[in-house]
């Protein structure tokens, strides 16, 4: 193991090598599992060739008979005593999603007006830059959920029940975020069902199309990329009758859009280029259609978070050079969230650091943790393209490689 460096710390190439070793295989053996050459195995397993994409990455883990990325790809969160990723809020919002609405009582219902202007204000917060926004978001989740369905349950009028059903989806939207963010994708994946169900007890079509993205991306993020797309697939089949007419609310054509970019993701990570260049195109119709960002159902959709897919989707596919020319004017300040500017950024930093252009990956990690420390932290591809600079650090990079390793607890 390279000096310096924690075993939580071993690079993808060491993980690799390090369940192939388990399960008594030779790399000869993985490979032929794998479906790859040996050669290719060896490269993975020594760094000199990066898993660039994430059907590889699948492929490998079944070959080794991982059923969670995590093993291979290693996460930041700091570690329970269980030696499990844990953040402080998890247990809260752990609990309060176990209160099922199926089990409530009969509460006094929550002042809505005010219940609407905290699930903003906490979508607010957690889209600002600040060094604090996954500590004081995972803060607020727990007692947003409750109120959330204590005034579902509570409002019969049809047009109180129609804001509180609003209310809820945009609260279960910042639950599953915030859930990916630290890493606990079993929490993500129930609050995404809880926001189609939600969803399903209005009529809301923006709201419906924003559930399954949010659900979408929760299956995504775990790996699932088949789900992720049959979801996709029937929620812009129930939208697509309303979406085509000239009176569709920029809402449900945000949706739309952002249904189409985490359709884009899901067709990469199936290795469907054809589909996910579809994807991708429509969504840019969808944003053209709107005439500007926007930030409906806090998904950040418009012109700019295609752009950024546009990068995300060579990096998804190992383009590494593809990736960076094509972030070359890209104004990603115009994003109005604050976690997409950052991922772009962390993109950015994965590609250069393929590249071996350190400085320009240094430069863009900085700019990310410069809007928000938090995300950098819990970036498993932040700490990936430092452990890979480690590896091969020069006087000049050291004065600034070693300071952020240390920051993001990659050095001992």
């Amino acid at each position: 193991m390279p000096n310096g460096l924690t075993p939580v710390d071993l690079s993808i190439g060491e993980r690799i090598a390090l369940w192939r070793n388990r399960n008594g295989l030779t790399q000869e053996e993985a490979a032929g599992l794998a479906g790859v050459s040996v050669s290719l195995w060896r490269k993975w397993e020594t760094g000199a060739r990066a898993v660039a994409r994430f059907s590889q990455l699948v492929n490998i883990a079944q070959a080794l008979g991982v059923d969670d990325l995590r093993h291979l790809t290693g996460q930041p969160y700091a570690l329970s005593p269980g030696g499990e990723p844990h953040h402080e809020a998890v247990g809260p919002l752990r609990t309060a999603l176990a209160r099922h609405p199926a089990l409530a009582g009969r509460e006094l219902p929550p002042n809505l007006g005010q219940l609407t202007e905290r699930v903003n204000r906490a979508w607010a917060a957690a889209q600002a830059a600040s060094p604090w926004r996954y500590a004081e978001t995972g803060a607020v989740l727990p007692d947003l959920l409750l109120d959330a369905e204590a005034a579902i349950r509570a409002f019969t009028d049809e047009r109180m029940h129609a804001r509180a059903v609003r209310t809820a989806g945009a609260a279960y939207l910042l639950a599953r975020a915030w859930a990916k963010w630290v890493g606990e994708h079993d929490l993500a994946l129930v609050c995404g069902e809880r926001s189609l169900t939600v969803a399903q007890r209005g009529s809301d079509p923006g709201l419906l199309g924003a559930a399954a993205w949010n659900m979408a991306q929760a299956l995504s993020t775990r790996g699932d990329a088949e789900p992720a797309a049959a979801v996709v697939d029937d929620a812009l089949g129930i939208l697509a009758a309303e979406v085509a007419t000239d009176t569709a609310p920029p809402d449900l054509v945000s949706s739309w859009g952002a249904l189409h970019l985490i359709g884009m993701v899901a067709a990469v990570r199936s290795d469907d280029r054809p589909r996910a260049r579809r994807m991708l195109r429509t969504a840019a119709q969808a944003a053209a259609r709107l005439g500007g960002d926007r930030n409906d159902w806090w998904m950040a959709f418009g012109p700019t978070n295609v752009a950024i897919h546009r990068v995300s989707h060579a990096v998804e596919l190992g383009h590494s050079r593809t990736a960076v020319r094509g972030a070359t004017g890209l104004r990603v300040t115009l994003a109005p969230s604050v976690e997409r500017r950052v991922s772009h950024r962390l993109d950015l930093a994965q590609s250069h650091t393929r590249l071996r252009e350190d400085d320009p990956a240094l430069a863009a990690l900085l700019a990310a943790e410069a809007e928000s420390p938090e995300q950098v932290q819990y970036s498993p591809v932040a700490r990936a393209s430092i452990r890979e600079m480690l590896r091969r650090e020069t006087p000049r990079t050291r004065p600034t490689l070693r300071p952020l390793a240390a920051r993001l607890g990659v050095l001992d």
